[in-house]
């Protein structure tokens, strides 16, 4: 078949003759015909109402399979960078940057080739699956013959395609968000946006057995046996131990002493090497330890109340600590003694 069969209706060329005939008329190696294929596909309806009409002949059956073969081959490789990403997230244990070694960093540079490569190819094949739609609407401008008769006289410079404007529209604003989202998370990344009160977790309070503590809506109320209260969150986690006055009394442990010497007797008592730091105040010391194959800092405050000593610890990371105290120093200046 070299036209649309029986029963094949493109609106827009019965209404508007005299544009379909321009179109024919033009030299289809230009510039403008091109054009106008933008604008006459979006107004038939788009790519998918296109795809329908090219069912009904031969050369649009081949267009269309021609089409849907680069298509198949783009959503493989978009499904093959989703696989180079989780292997690579395997391979390098959903480490950091800052936390690569030279394997890992051989490992990154082989996803960003692969990465490039399936990039590069992918926009070759939407250029040309475009190419081919295009291909199409030329072969329908070409070949079909208007199903009613139509006494518009409106030609090709008058018209006005809005289908296209909308598109443009549409696009220029997703485009518009798109860049406004990799803004954002490059400045997340590179310039510590996240540390702005915008994006900080609200602050939520935390209480039990006569201790309440400000930390923030990432942490959830979790259960150890050795702990009086814990909080965890995805990077930190906080500890709370309240030793009883009597029971101190009962183990000959005199209470009647600093919290300085408190916080001495913890880091005696638990062969902890470093030094109290601090003031009477807030003595608090920071020791490190190796738990399934991660290092881990701790910072541990302890505090007096009118029954117990506390003893609360902030963990995270070794290589998040620094950028951590800060955050921990709050934390522990949050506590209340109920």
């Amino acid at each position: 078949m070299t036209r649309g069969g029986p029963g094949v209706i493109i609106p827009f060329f019965d209404l508007y003759p005299y544009i379909l005939r321009e179109l024919r008329s033009m030299d289809h190696e230009s510039k403008e015909y091109r054009r106008n294929l933008h604008k006459v596909m979006m107004e038939i309806g788009g790519f998918r109402i296109l795809l329908n009409y090219l069912k009904m002949s031969d050369e649009g059956v081949n267009i269309r399979r021609h089409y849907l073969r680069n298509l198949v081959v783009i959503s493989a490789m978009i499904f093959a960078m989703l696989v180079n990403i989780g292997v690579t997230v395997i391979l390098t244990e959903g480490k950091d940057l800052n936390q690569f070694n030279n394997s890992d960093n051989t490992v990154f540079i082989v996803f960003i080739f692969a990465t490039v490569v399936l990039i590069f190819f992918m926009i070759i094949l939407a250029i040309r699956s475009f190419r081919i739609l295009l291909r199409g609407v030329s072969h329908l401008i070409s070949s079909y013959e208007p199903q009613s008769c139509s006494s518009s006289n409106v030609r090709l410079g008058d018209y006005s395609f809005t289908s296209l404007k909308r598109l443009r529209n549409t696009l220029i604003g997703g485009i518009a968000s798109g860049i406004g989202t990799v803004i954002l998370l490059v400045g997340i990344s590179v310039f510590n946006l996240d540390e702005l009160p915008i994006f900080m977790p609200k602050p939520q309070d935390f209480s039990k057995a006569g201790l309440t503590i400000t930390l923030n809506r990432d942490f959830t109320e979790e259960n150890y046996v050795t702990q009086t209260a814990a909080y965890c969150s995805q990077k930190h986690l906080v500890l709370c131990i309240k030793e009883e006055f009597d029971v101190l009394e009962e183990l000959g442990f005199d209470t009647d002493i600093s919290l300085h010497e408190y916080a001495e007797s913890v880091t005696e008592n638990n062969n902890i090497e470093e030094n109290v730091i601090g003031d009477e105040s807030r003595p608090y010391f920071i020791y490190e330890d190796h738990v399934s194959g991660k290092d881990f800092t701790y910072l541990a405050t302890v505090y007096k109340g009118n029954d117990a000593f506390w003893t609360v610890t902030f963990v995270c990371e070794t290589f998040d600590f620094d950028e951590s105290f800060d955050e921990f120093q709050k934390w522990a200046d949050s506590v209340v003694l109920n």
